[in-house]
């Protein structure tokens, strides 16, 4: 199993391309494909005492079809990614937060499913690589690489939404 991603950054509001492919020369028949977008929040204390806790939330998660014994196939899917909190940068060091696209070939029996794994990192404002690549053989440079403007909803997501949450509405008198 082969996967592929165009890039590894992206805001909520945009669609991953996802392409996996198949070479199934094995005498086991993959039943499907598995495809999930999670969320690993690390929260970490100081001394005196040290300690880490990591919860994990599948945020997306989506089946398409396997492939059978000695075939080879061809998908390609997008999955959208919802308002969520940003990735950690480093800013923060009591909670990281990180995001992890995992695609997944399911087998049956006692058979290791095989994984491929993407760190994504999720930001405010998206980049649009709209720019002809054939012109030089040097990566892009920041100009090269222009910030949307079309935009719906340019806020970030408040800290409700972005782990589905009901807002409290509270009413403060003096």
């Amino acid at each position: 199993m082969i996967a592929s991603i165009p890039c590894s950054g992206f805001s909520s509001g945009q669609k991953i391309p996802i392409a996996v492919k198949y070479f199934n020369n094995s005498s086991v028949e993959v039943e499907q494909t598995k495809i999930s977008l999670k969320r690993i929040i690390t929260y970490i204390t100081k001394p005196p005492k040290k300690n880490r806790k990591v919860t994990t939330d599948v945020i997306i998660e989506k089946f398409l079809s396997g492939v059978s014994i000695n075939e080879s196939l061809e998908i390609e899917c997008t999955i959208a990614i919802p308002k969520t909190l940003n990735t950690s940068i480093g800013f923060c060091n009591l909670i990281e937060i990180k995001y992890d696209l995992e695609i997944e070939g399911v087998v049956s029996d006692c058979h290791i499913n095989p994984q491929v794994h993407f760190p994504i990192t999720i930001g405010n404002q998206p980049i649009d690589l709209n720019f002809n690549q054939s012109q030089s053989s040097l990566p892009p440079t920041f100009d090269q690489l222009s910030l949307r403007n079309n935009f719906q909803d340019e806020r970030p997501p408040s800290f409700e939404e972005a782990i589905k949450m009901p807002k409290l509405k509270l009413n403060y008198q003096q």
